[in-house]
């Protein structure tokens, strides 16, 4: 075996997949109040309060910072060091509306429901009735014609309807059917024989 190999070989041994093992990195040392401000060092507050991003800016206009080895967007990381933690599947709202906003008093926890409503609310929403009050097709987004997905975003029920009508769709929910039909009896039968062998 090539020696250089067979020195990472021993690495992984001693220290796991990585070869790192549970190594300390500089950031781990530096504490969230030295975080905190060189958050805030890297901001310019507007007329309206807001802490205007002064770092890099993702073209989508959330602002990004590394916090202990890992890119995290900054607002979320400001919410986070003021605030507390962000359980899991939660997002961070704007009350400014200032994507690159980082000051925790103009954000709050919410779900992807509580931040779709108050887009919808404040009149930002790019897909709403008064913006947008028909589909590409010309169908009228009405409350009958409208399903509302678990996104936020509305779909054409006439749409959908046409779609499963034609001849493509219905061919491919057909072999789509028949391969699940497979699946499912080769699953009931590899389980059959699991039981006769336990």
């Amino acid at each position: 075996m090539n020696a250089r190999v067979d020195g990472w070989e021993r690495r992984r041994q001693k220290y796991g997949p990585s070869g790192r093992g549970s190594v300390s990195r500089p950031s781990d040392k530096i504490a969230d109040e030295q975080y905190r401000q060189k958050l805030k060092a890297h901001t310019k507050v507007s007329e309206r309060g807001c802490w205007e991003w002064q770092g890099w800016i993702h073209p989508k206009g959330y602002a990004w910072m590394s916090y202990r080895g890992k890119n995290w967007k900054a607002h979320r990381l400001a919410y986070t060091l003021w605030k507390g933690p962000i359980p899991e599947g939660m997002v961070i709202c704007h009350t400014c509306d200032v994507r690159h906003c980082v000051n925790p008093d103009h954000l709050f926890m919410g779900t992807f429901d509580t931040n779709n409503k108050d887009m919808a609310a404040k009149g930002r929403c790019k897909y709403s009735a008064e913006v947008w009050p028909r589909c590409k097709s010309g169908h009228e987004f009405t409350p009958e014609n409208t399903r509302i997905c678990k996104n936020g975003f509305r779909h054409c029920k006439q749409c959908e309807k046409e779609r499963f009508a034609t001849p493509e769709y219905k061919a491919w929910a057909s072999e789509y059917r028949k391969q699940r039909r497979a699946k499912l009896k080769a699953d009931r039968l590899h389980m059959g024989k699991d039981a006769t062998h336990g």
